[in-house]
């Protein structure tokens, strides 16, 4: 079992770098959340630039757009998500890709960075698209990560978006302390609660629910390159 602890800014980074150096079975990300993306500078680059370098450092981001509230100018998410694209290409490291209210506007940025550099590595965390965005994500390369969302009630774009995906490039995730899936809503969601969302996705894809924990185990295996005890 591995918990990948996912980074806003160079503080969390160090701080989930930390919690990975005193245990085993936790890694980190590296990277900075779009709505702080007018915090980006070259000292902060270069700072992401060593610490990606620690083996518990396994993926870039959270990265991306975010345009449901204006906390950052478009220009400078764009900006911090060139930037961070960059280094995971480098690095040789996949990236963690946010999208709110923004999916045209980051398939668009997809699509022209795959002309550029051909098909992309990383995982659109906590997708909120349809199964057309599905599509679109899935061709240019990446991992589709489900969270909470996908077990709420009237959310039957999202489950079928899930249904579109080949077994092989889902993930599962809480995004906690939010998003808690439907039989803990209004509770602060904990990274046990994983088991609510793959329990509902293994329904939906009619699978038992032992196969569909070996298969996206296996594929956070592969993403990120975890050690296989």
């Amino acid at each position: 079992i591995y918990v990948l602890s996912i980074a806003v800014d160079l503080e969390t980074t160090y701080k989930n770098l930390e919690l990975a150096e005193k245990n085993s079975f936790i890694y980190a990300s590296c990277g900075l959340h779009p709505n702080s993306g007018n915090l980006w500078s070259q000292e902060l680059e270069e700072a992401f630039q060593e610490v990606v370098k620690h083996p518990k450092i396994v993926a870039v981001g959270e990265t991306g757009l975010d345009f449901y509230r204006e906390y950052c100018p478009h220009k400078q998410q764009y900006l911090a998500l060139e930037k961070q694209m960059q280094l995971a290409r480098q690095a040789d490291l996949p990236v963690i890709l946010h999208c709110r209210d923004a999916h045209n506007a980051l398939l668009d940025y997809c699509e022209t960075y795959s002309r550029q550099w051909g098909k992309l590595k990383g995982v659109i965390h906590c997708f909120s698209g349809g199964p057309e965005e599905a599509k679109r994500y899935l061709d240019y390369g990446f991992y589709l990560s489900f969270a909470g969302p996908l077990t709420y009630k009237k959310n039957n774009v999202l489950r079928e978006a899930l249904k579109v995906t080949p077994l092989d490039r889902i993930l599962v995730e809480t995004d906690c302390p939010y998003l808690a899936p439907q039989s803990k809503r209004g509770l602060r969601n904990e990274p046990a609660y994983v088991t609510f969302i793959a329990e509902q996705a293994a329904s939906e894809l009619k699978i038992p629910i032992k196969s569909f924990h070996q298969a996206v185990t296996e594929n956070a295996m592969n993403l990120f390159r975890l050690p296989r005890n």
